[in-house]
């Protein structure tokens, strides 16, 4: 079960809202194989492993943002930033929701989310994925084309 390990969300606080897959309580752990699938712990992630290791698909950089609206419109890709230090305006506070909206409104090719702030970017969504670079702990999130 080595694919199996808790790995701790960014924001506890907003992430215990989300429902364990094994138990249904506040989830604060990913999996970290797929980082798709919460457990509230260790303990959760043994007992759902046997049927939830068949669906893991490994780490994957993509995921479709948490948070960032209900149809899944935006994708968030771990640790990556575009275009570092060319930031539109940041949102320290609302959660992703907030920024999407705020990011929305301006017309803003995405943004970036590091140490809870996201930091807008004002740059069309396309030259933000020609401009991607690793940066461990930050993650840019960018709407998805309709």
């Amino acid at each position: 079960m080595t694919y199996m390990k808790e790995i701790p969300f960014q924001n506890r606080g907003e992430m215990k809202e989300l429902p364990c897959a094994a138990c249904g309580l506040g989830a604060v752990f990913l999996c970290s194989g797929c980082r798709r699938v919460r457990f509230c712990s260790f303990s959760c992630q043994r007992k759902m492993w046997k049927e939830h290791r068949g669906q893991c698909q490994g780490t994957s950089r993509v995921q479709r943002a948490e948070g960032a609206a209900p149809d899944g419109s935006w994708v968030m890709v771990f640790n990556t930033d575009a275009l570092p230090g060319h930031d539109a305006g940041a949102v320290s506070t609302g959660g992703p929701a907030k920024a999407k909206a705020v990011c929305e409104e301006k017309g803003f090719g995405g943004m970036v989310l590091w140490q809870n702030t996201f930091f807008l970017r004002k740059e069309p969504a396309e030259e933000l994925v020609a401009a991607m670079q690793h940066a461990q702990g930050t993650h840019l999130w960018l709407p998805l084309p309709a």
